[in-house]
């Protein structure tokens, strides 16, 4: 069974040729790329609530 699941996205190529470099530049792949920058947001939001 997975852990994970599995969610379709999407987006127009300019976008996801982004990620692809800022995952390269970061050492990540593309979804953990994303993963992260969702983490940083949602880090955000709770930090403005308080």
């Amino acid at each position: 069974m997975r852990k994970h699941k599995i969610f379709g996205l999407r987006i127009p190529s300019e976008m996801r040729e982004f990620i692809r470099e800022q995952a390269e530049e970061n050492g990540r792949s593309q979804n953990k790329q994303i993963e992260m920058w969702i983490k940083e947001k949602m880090n955000e939001q709770v930090k403005s609530a308080q």
